[in-house]
């Protein structure tokens, strides 16, 4: 059998266990799924998926369509679908790491045990259970990354193609990706100077790189026809949602650059970044259990002794990614590292790779402790199959406002609500005031016009601003809002 012909081998028996650990790890996501629509950001994402809407930024326009497509399936609501959406990603994007660690090392145990750590670890199946984009950004991430190791090894312009359309769809997807492109320019530069028709590869990866990039004309043109779901905004003084027009180059570069949260990047003071560093290192410990860390070190160092453009390529992935958002002042980051820690349990492929030959054959079977105990331990924190409660919450507060009423929540209520107007025709009569898009005195003021022009209004919480003003009266999983006279001290009921 000649090289090719066992190289071919080895990648069909590669994808087999890729099919295989995708299912296994399915499995575990599917008895822990939410059945229903989640809270935080889930919410947001299948009601605008559904309705081709506009997201906060940077928009996430691929993982909508692909969204949209797959909450055709026959099976619950769009909820359940949409959060089932994560799980298949994620699944599959751990038969990817099977695939890419069992050919490499030339051990398929090696390949299915990183697979399992990675899809068990708590911060990928915490992730894998609900309605969310990163899955579909790692799982871009890693056939990427396959792509490119194909295009080194073969030299084939189909690889090159394939890699630029896809870094396309990223960047589309989420401009933030652009953080990749010093460690991917690195893994795919190299070996184009080397290509015999270097001019006509480049020209043809650039082609396909653009066409990827049309994908942001949906932006603006959605934009344009006035779509029932917009998170990118202000409220007026009446509480009517005013949207940007991303049909502007100004506003739809604003939109891009995540101007929506730039007030986020970088803004630790300086005493708490060490602090932040610990955090990521913790996790990054943690979510594998205390192994992931010495082995995934020790992979990188057996990886840059026979192949330093590909160990950089990662580490320039990994680290512009992880010093962002080490930096990015938001309270679910923890969520924005999937992508560094799909890579880092390459890492420890490798790392384990390099244990092996150092320990007794007959201990083998050890390894296999490591995803069995994250199965355990994690089940639990990740179980939200029984998570009806947000969904139910959401319809009463809806159920039992008055007609025309207006209704302020923060992120996760106001999605919540929003999701069953757009998704489930409920209440369509309520205005719902996300406060994450109005500032505290155009609160006071949003408020006291709407009292004074007699409409009810509701809060998910006592925002400090409305007990500064008004008296707060506990009504059905929130409070109702009423005026209060001069100097009384009566703020909450």
């Amino acid at each position: 059998m000649d090289d090719n012909e066992s190289a071919r081998q080895r990648w069909l028996q590669g994808w087999r266990l890729g099919l295989s650990v995708s299912g296994v790890v399915l499995l575990a996501y599917l008895g822990t799924l939410a059945p229903t629509v989640y809270t935080l950001d889930s919410a947001e994402i299948a009601a605008a998926a559904y309705s081709f809407g506009i997201p906060h930024s940077p928009g996430y326009t691929l993982h909508l369509f692909l969204l949209h497509i797959f909450q055709w399936l026959p099976l619950g609501d769009i909820g359940y679908r949409s959060n089932l959406f994560s799980a298949v990603c994620s699944a599959l994007t751990a038969g990817l790491l099977a695939v890419f660690l069992a050919v490499q090392t030339q051990r398929w145990w090696i390949g299915a045990l990183l697979a399992c750590v990675y899809g068990w670890a708590y911060y990928t199946w915490s992730l894998s259970v609900v309605a969310e984009v990163y899955t579909l950004q790692v799982l871009l991430l890693g056939l990427l990354l396959l792509l490119l190791w194909q295009w080194r090894a073969t030299l084939r312009t189909r690889y090159a193609m394939a890699s630029a359309l896809l870094l396309g769809l990223l960047l589309v997807n989420n401009p933030a990706t652009g953080l990749w492109w010093p460690g991917l320019l690195v893994l795919g530069l190299p070996s184009l100077w080397q290509h015999p028709r270097r001019w006509r590869v480049a020209g043809l990866s650039l082609g396909m790189l653009l066409l990827a990039l049309l994908l942001v004309l949906y932006l603006p043109l959605r934009s344009a026809f006035d779509p029932p779901f917009v998170n990118i905004g202000t409220y007026g003084p009446t509480g009517r949602f005013e949207p940007f027009d991303l049909s502007t180059w100004r506003d739809l570069r604003w939109y891009l650059s995540g101007g929506q949260f730039e007030n986020l990047f970088f803004a630790y003071p300086l005493r708490e970044i060490g602090q932040q560093i610990l955090l990521f290192v913790y996790r990054l410990w943690g979510g594998f259990l205390g192994l992931g860390l010495p082995l995934g070190l020790w992979g990188i160092w057996q990886l840059w002794r026979r192949d330093h453009v590909t160990t950089l390529g990662w580490l320039l992935i990994l680290i512009p990614h992880s010093i962002f958002f080490i930096g990015y002042q938001v309270p679910d980051k923890e969520t924005m590292f999937l992508p560094v820690y799909f890579i880092w349990a390459i890492f420890c492929g490798f790392g384990v790779a390099a244990v092996v030959p150092q320990l007794p054959q007959s201990l083998r079977w050890a390894w296999g402790l490591w995803p069995a105990a994250l199965l355990l331990i994690n089940w639990s924190y990740c179980d939200v199959s029984d998570q009806w409660q947000y969904a139910a919450v959401a319809e009463a507060r809806l159920q039992h406002a008055a007609p025309h009423a207006v209704y302020i929540a923060r992120w996760g209520d106001a999605e919540l609500m929003r999701y069953k107007q757009v998704v489930e025709r409920q209440r369509s009569d309520i205005n719902i005031v996300n406060a994450f898009f109005v500032s505290a005195d155009g609160l006071h003021r949003l408020v006291q016009w709407s009292l004074d022009h007699r409409l009810e209004v509701y809060t998910a919480e006592p925002e400090p601003v409305l007990l500064q003003h008004y008296v707060l009266e506990e009504y059905n999983h929130g409070w109702r809002i009423g005026s209060r006279e001069p100097d009384s001290e009566v703020r909450l009921r």
